[in-house]
């Protein structure tokens, strides 16, 4: 997003045609160098070269974001500034496929990924943490084939292979890209659960501990394929499909040992989850450019997914008491979407563009705990300018607007229709100084919200057998409202000789209607629910830097450090404090690592990754606590041939396990649970070619 690179070359033409001397021109040669996304965007971005994503031979994409400045990773969730849940994730500009996840997505397919700290119009404004955009890979001049094989070993219960192939061609008028990959993982994992409790009332404290071994087999199947044809006109069109298939099956064993005043009691319950995951999507595109650099860009799409899932839970093993509870029920989505853009130069330095996003999403349950339909309605346009307002000064103006129609159709009650739409200016600008142009300065200024996920929309569809604070029944809420930020950012940014890199930037929310999860304890068990629940604030800054070693101690050559740290405060005002932060954020970040490159064959680097979340008050009688995670992964890597790589990988050397508290009191119970999940360190092995 910067004009600043055309505007470059319109003075290189400038110059030509008036007679400027030979000086003149060369100083303005240095101005159209080639363009750094990172240096020369008037939006705040970050970018995840194809390097930086093979480096350390992972499997999956939220690995690699775990290592990126700014990001932190619980489970497959991936967040910016540590804002769980405001983070959107998007693929070449659109959501991701329906019933697929981030860490699905075939890593031999992308690009890039562009990390956005503030919002752009021409993107959902969806995105009060910022954007992580991933960017595909363009169809090949040539003909191309890629195969990578991977292996993975957790411990001694839990396998990870992976195999993906690439391949294209092209000829004058008709070009494809099929990517296919398949991937098996065997899980073991192990946990252990403690439970204290205490009645007020009587004081009675009851003891509950508990074992749980989950076992778990997680195949997969992507396939992509992806066809251009260049018309006669020269119009282009795409057409890209995606396909993918994943069978999931699940047992959970829990051994517990429960101790009152009165008793000791031994249980023995076990669970069976089974999912079968389809979904499938393909998106037409039509681009045609016009005269005087202006083009169009059309898109349609449809895609679905379904989800069967069923459920048996098996209860007090071996006891007189055992009974088996089996739940069933299906989750089918289809999504239709057109799209589109317009794009034009207005005048010198202005780059306009104009665009629209229609949708609908259904959502069918059937089954479970309750049935429900759910269609949203959606629709968006848009408008922007970016202005190159002189060689060292750059503005982007936009105004993004975003409706939406909810329809629930609930089977016990009556019919529920909710409207909502936001409005959101969005204001990024560049300053680049005269006399010293290694830096710079960006302030982002934006609106932006979250509508309510259909997960939150409606309720959880199985009752677990170990219902407890930690495990508690999901209700949905189809009354909740969008949640709606102002937000800024800003930044000072340093681009030295011989690869320096430093920036410092910060950040600040303001977040109205904050969705918080209530938790009760309703018919003898807990249900969490989430409602909106007034304001909330969220603020941080941030330092990162970038350097070669020898800037330092001039010795030590081809060692290349990266490192970076970042402080988090939020506050949820209608939640008493201390501690009334936004659940799942960070207060700490950081991230040191160092790469070796001694030749073109070999090189070899490791990465040191820490996040500190701390006491957290989520509600008025629930509090919790995360260990600091610390996390070291290693790579080297072997250059075979021109055209072959093997690589080696460690992962989680440190082994560290994870623990977490919650508390929870009222003005009947207090009930204090300890969770420790164990942990394993991780062995690889990868080798890529080409053929």
């Amino acid at each position: 997003m910067s004009t600043s690179n055309t505007y470059a070359q319109e003075k290189v033409k400038e110059g030509q045609a008036t007679g400027v001397t030979n000086e003149t021109q060369q100083s303005v040669e240095v101005k159209s160098r080639k363009f750094d996304a990172k240096r020369d965007d008037t939006a705040m971005k970050q970018i995840v070269t194809r390097a930086e994503i093979e480096k350390f031979g992972d499997t999956n994409l939220v690995e690699v974001l775990r290592r990126q400045s700014g990001i932190s990773v619980k489970g497959n969730i991936v967040s910016l500034n540590g804002l769980d849940g405001y983070t959107q994730i998007l693929v070449d500009g659109q959501p991701l496929l329906r019933g697929t996840t981030i860490d699905t997505l075939n890593l031999n397919q992308i690009d890039r990924v562009e990390i956005i700290r503030s919002a752009t119009a021409e993107h959902s404004t969806q995105a009060i943490g910022g954007t992580i955009n991933i960017v595909l890979r363009g169809i090949a001049k040539f003909v191309k084939r890629n195969l990578k094989v991977a292996v993975d070993r957790w411990g001694s219960d839990t396998l990870f292979s992976n195999l993906s192939l690439q391949f294209s061609d092209k000829t004058e008028q008709f070009a494809y890209d099929v990517g296919m990959r398949i991937a098996d993982a065997r899980l073991g994992e192990n946990k252990y659960l403690s439970v204290e409790s205490i009645n007020l009332r009587d004081h009675v404290l009851s003891k509950q501990n508990t074992k749980l071994t989950r076992k778990a087999t997680l195949p997969s199947l992507n396939i992509e394929p992806r066809f251009v044809w260049t018309l006669g006109n020269g119009d282009q069109l795409t057409i890209s499909n995606s396909v993918y298939f994943q069978p999931i099956d699940i047992r959970t064993t829990g051994i517990g040992l429960t101790e009152d005043q009165t008793s000791n009691v031994k249980s023995a319950n076990e669970t069976h989850y089974s999912d079968q995951r389809f979904a499938i999507g393909s998106t037409a595109k039509l681009d045609h450019r016009f005269g005087g650099d202006a083009k169009m860009s059309v898109n349609f799409g449809v895609n679905s997914a379904s989800s069967k899932q069923s459920q048996t839970d098996y209860a007090n093993q071996g006891a007189p008491s055992f009974s088996v509870v089996k739940k069933e029920f299906d989750d089918k989505q289809t999504t239709v979407k057109f799209f589109g853009n317009f794009e034009s130069p207005l005048t010198q330095g202005h780059q306009v563009k104009t665009g629209w996003d229609l949708g609908r999403e259904f959502h069918s349950v059937d089954g479970g705990v309750q049935s429900q339909d759910i269609t949203i309605y959606r629709a968006a346009a848009y408008a922007q300018d970016e202005w190159q307002t002189t060689p060292l000064w750059s503005n982007y103006f936009g105004l993004r607007w975003e409706g939406f129609q909810t329809r629930v159709t609930d089977v016990e009650v009556m019919p529920w229709v909710s409207n909502t739409n936001v409005f959101s200016p969005i204001y990024q600008t560049l300053l680049k100084f005269e006399n010293n142009k290694e830096n710079q300065v960006r302030l982002a200024l934006a609106r932006t919200f979250r509508n309510p996920n259909f997960r939150e929309l409606v309720s959880d569809n199985f009752r677990g057998a170990n219902n407890s604070v930690i495990y508690p029944d999901f209700v949905g809420n189809y009354r909740l409202k969008p949640e709606i930020a102002l937000g800024v950012d800003g930044a000072f940014e340093h681009f030295g000789k011989d690869g320096l890199k430093f920036s410092a930037s910060f950040y600040a929310k303001q977040i109205q209607n904050v969705i918080q999860r209530d938790l009760r304890f309703v018919n003898n068990r807990w249900v969490s629910q989430p409602n909106n629940d007034g304001k909330a604030q969220a603020k941080g800054i941030e330092i990162d830097v970038k350097f070669p070693l020898n800037l330092l101690l001039k010795d030590l050559n081809h060692i290349a450090v990266q490192a970076n740290l970042g402080r988090n405060w939020s506050s949820v005002l209608n939640v008493p404090g201390p501690n009334n932060r936004l659940l799942g954020q960070p207060r700490i970040t950081a991230n040191l690592g160092i790469d070796y490159q001694p030749n073109d064959t070999w090189s070899l680097g490791s990465a040191f990754n820490f996040a500190s979340e701390g006491d957290v008050r989520s509600t008025v009688y629930l509090s919790s606590y995360s260990k600091p995670q610390r996390r070291l992964d290693s790579y080297l890597s072997y250059k075979v041939s021109s055209d072959a790589k093997l690589r080696l990988t460690m992962n989680n050397l440190l082994g560290q396990d994870q623990i977490s508290v919650n508390h929870y009191q009222d003005f009947q119970n207090q009930i204090t649970t300890l969770e420790k999940a164990l942990s394993n360190r991780r062995i690889g092995i990868n080798f890529e070619t080409r053929f």
